[in-house]
């Protein structure tokens, strides 16, 4: 069962002095499209430049690389939780903080831990991500035909590393209202990390083009942080750590255990293939799997973007306008889930006018298979976003449950029907029990509250 993690949360409300929300849609909505066009033209371009072989080593990295979620392990939803609660009593005023000493204080503690987090995630890609990807790469004797394939590898999850410690101001100043800021520095890090990319796919050097792009993205992240962090550092430092440890980190280690199932209902598809399969299958999986990812970043922007909201709605127990906003979401994110599935079906009807692109690419049949479980999981994720935002981690067993049974069921359908048995026993998890789930989880949170 798929329950996606959620992306980085987004801007608070005018009602607290900041960008009003609508604003900060735009802003955050322009960074995912810059994500979507940069994705999908590299993906085209590492379609259509690369071996079957490459290919498929192209995106079973890119699949590995979407571990940053279990590096990121919760961190980010949960600071900007706690931030955004604390932006109560704390406001920006001339490019600093202003409140109580105690307030900036917690404040400044609780930016210190994300950069924390953000150094000890970087040490986890290369000393766990790193020998892990080079073991699961090194199972396909395919592999050998490519000389270059480990030091590609070591440079790409090097460039992740990179990325995390680039990431972790960001993270601390979305909390703290910047979102607007903070989509700006992302729309145009990612707008020159995917230029490098596309650039380093077009004149020939396409398995390098994911080095380029995270090393980049990572490099500018941390020059931008170096000048961001001051006024998170002049805050101070609580003195109090052990009780905001004592708060956090209940919640960390299940957001930690909730992140980890995720990723593997995510993002097992692509491995699977590859490991099972072969590179080739990977890579015709790969960029279907690129594609729906991309519509669902799309699809999920809009409860991405509102998640302070929620927080500051549900801190307040206005639960009408809570479920007011938590519908809207809902209509929005599944229309655009579906409205893109479409246009997706479209384009690959029109690319399969091309003899010489056929055989690289999606299968209409399957393909469609993989677009029904997009939109499930778009729901699911409006669903968590706002359910998580009030506190607590209420998709920790429905996310335990899908990390133990999507590998199994992933298996069998390969087994079975191939790529095809994959794509069904995906869309089963996703749709026949996530989504369900998903909703009743919902439910049982307004009769929670009414009681």
């Amino acid at each position: 069962m798929a329950t996606p993690s959620p992306s980085r949360p987004a801007d608070l409300p005018a009602a607290v002095g900041l960008h009003h929300p609508l604003a900060a849609e735009r802003y955050y909505l322009l960074h995912r499209a810059t994500q979507v066009v940069g994705a999908g033209l590299l993906a085209l371009l590492a379609t259509l430049t690369l071996s079957p072989v490459e290919a498929g080593l192209f995106f079973t990295l890119c699949s590995l690389l979407a571990a940053q979620v279990l590096l990121d392990a919760g961190s980010s939803t949960l600071l900007v939780a706690f931030l955004g609660r604390s932006m109560r009593q704390v406001e920006w005023r001339g490019g600093r903080l202003q409140g109580s000493p105690a307030a900036l204080r917690r404040v400044g503690w609780l930016a210190r831990y994300a950069m924390g987090w953000g150094l000890f995630s970087a040490l986890l890609a290369l000393v766990l991500i790193m020998p892990a990807s080079l073991w699961l790469l090194g199972q396909r004797s395919e592999i050998d035909a490519l000389p270059q394939w480990r030091l590609v590898t070591l440079a790409t999850l090097a460039g992740l590393a990179l990325s995390q410690l680039g990431n972790a101001v960001p993270v601390a100043l979305e909390g703290l209202g910047q979102v607007a800021r903070v989509a700006r520095l992302r729309a145009g890090q990612d707008a020159l990390a995917y230029a490098a990319a596309a650039l380093a796919a077009a004149s020939g050097h396409g398995l390098w083009s994911l080095a380029w792009m995270w090393g980049l993205r990572g490099a500018i992240g941390i020059t931008w942080s170096l000048q961001a962090a001051a006024p998170l550092l002049a805050a101070g430092r609580s003195a109090a750590h052990r009780r905001h440890q004592r708060t956090l980190w209940p919640m960390q280690w299940r957001l930690a255990c909730s992140w980890t199932a995720g990723y593997l209902s995510q993002q097992s598809l692509v491995p699977v293939a590859y490991a099972l399969l072969g590179p080739q299958a990977a890579g015709r999986l790969g960029l279907a799997f690129f594609c729906t990812n991309g519509l669902l970043m799309v699809a999920t922007a809009w409860a991405s973007a509102r998640m302070p909201e929620f927080a500051r709605l549900s801190a307040g127990r206005r639960w009408s306008d809570f479920d007011t906003l938590l519908a809207r979401v809902l209509r929005v994110t599944a229309a655009a889930a579906l409205g893109g599935g479409l246009l997706a079906v479209v384009g690959l009807w029109l690319l399969q006018a091309a003899p010489a692109w056929a055989e690289r690419l999606p299968a209409p049949g399957w393909f469609a298979l993989l677009l029904l479980a997009t939109v499930a999981s778009a729901v699911v994720a409006a669903i968590a976003t706002a359910l998580r935002a009030c506190g607590g981690e209420p998709f920790f067993v429905p996310t335990l449950v899908g990390g133990a049974l999507v590998l199994p069921a992933l298996a069998l359908g390969a087994h079975v029907d191939g790529i095809m048995g994959l794509c069904v026993a995906y869309l089963g998890l996703c749709g026949g029990l996530g989504l369900p789930w998903a909703l009743w989880l919902r439910k049982r949170q307004q009769r929670g509250r009414a009681a």
